[in-house]
């Protein structure tokens, strides 16, 4: 756990998340080994823990729980950690790799206690976890973190099993993440939201939120940008900008989102892939960042017009396995996927 919490706990998953996405700096200068110091502590299964050892973190990150080196699920978070000189850890362990924090890579896990709590499937509560190392300051490239001891040599109890659980929001367009050029084939954008719920009418709820924020629907898209929903490639059921124009011709930048429907044997889904745009002649040019831009503002846009219109809805930002960064275009991507369940 860090020595201070910087932002109200109502609100600190979503900025933690956010930030560590969009927001990422360089690893701060550190000691070279985490610290030992006698602090007994007891964790959410009652489990009693003599020592931590204080390390430092240089982003603010999630934790999550199902970090075994067997699973491939996609990441299932139980907790975040705010940036801090002095984080305590009581074990690590060598698991799946870790999300790729700028470009460093790991699959070193640190077991401690965040400073909030995300809900989970694995039953991690009281925001325990496990915290990659790639947001820590000391340690190397893919190399266990200095001065830190083993889970198996503390408690064996603590590794984590491979996740045998079924959770909702791992459905995935049947295609992968990226729609495509009917044309050419190339993948044009990745599908960096998806929108959820066991009701049927998910498309028209997101299309009264967006209304709300201030989004309109637009008929000036490329129809050729498809995305494998149901082992057919489909054009977009409809796509939305915050330009209110139905119509061609804008001349500054948009945020546009394109999305697709499909469903599952008990949810329905609308993938989006958003993305900020300018015109050129080519009518639709990728503006700088504007994959991870258009998400960001896209899933803060929506859940605000969600709020506005009394719709009680949940967001988790998770890293798709194996689902890495990358550039369409020149235009570079991370790895986060937004997934906003409507209760």
């Amino acid at each position: 756990m860090s020595t201070q919490r910087r932002l109200a706990l109502a609100f600190s998953s979503l900025i933690a998340m956010s930030v560590t996405v969009f927001l990422s700096a360089q690893p701060a200068a550190a000691a070279s080994s985490c610290t030992k110091k006698y602090a007994p502590v007891t964790d959410y299964a009652g489990r009693t823990f003599n020592y931590r050892y204080y390390c430092s973190t240089y982003v603010p990150e999630a934790m999550y729980w199902n970090v075994n080196s067997g699973d491939v699920k996609m990441f299932d978070d139980s907790g975040f950690m705010y940036w801090a000189s002095s984080v305590w850890v009581i074990c690590q362990y060598n698991g799946r790799p870790n999300p790729t924090i700028d470009g460093h890579t790991n699959t070193w896990w640190l077991y401690t206690w965040g400073d909030g709590s995300r809900s989970n499937a694995g039953g991690y509560a009281n925001g325990w976890g496990f915290l990659p190392a790639t947001s820590v300051s000391q340690g190397g490239e893919n190399q266990p973190i200095p001065g830190v001891p083993s889970c198996s040599s503390v408690n064996s109890s603590v590794i984590p099993p491979v996740s045998s659980w079924s959770t909702e929001y791992f459905q995935v367009p049947l295609g992968g993440w990226f729609a495509k050029d009917n044309g050419t084939g190339n993948a044009t954008d990745p599908v960096n939201v998806v929108v959820y719920g066991s009701r049927g009418d998910i498309l028209t709820i997101m299309e009264n939120a967006l209304s709300a924020s201030g989004w309109a629907p637009t008929l000036c898209f490329n129809n050729s940008i498809l995305l494998d929903t149901d082992l057919n490639w489909n054009s977009p059921n409809t796509v939305w900008t915050t330009s209110g124009s139905l119509g061609c011709g804008w001349s500054y930048e948009r945020n546009h989102a394109r999305m697709w429907t499909g469903k599952s044997a008990d949810w329905s889904f609308v993938w989006v892939a958003a993305s900020y745009e300018h015109y050129c002649m080519s009518l639709h040019c990728i503006s700088d960042n504007g994959f991870d831009r258009g998400a960001n503002d896209f899933y803060i846009d929506l859940s605000n017009g969600l709020a506005a219109n009394n719709v009680s809805h949940t967001i988790s930002i998770l890293y798709p396995y194996p689902y890495s960064p990358g550039t369409i275009n020149s235009i570079p991507y991370g790895n986060a996927v937004t997934f906003i369940r409507i209760n």
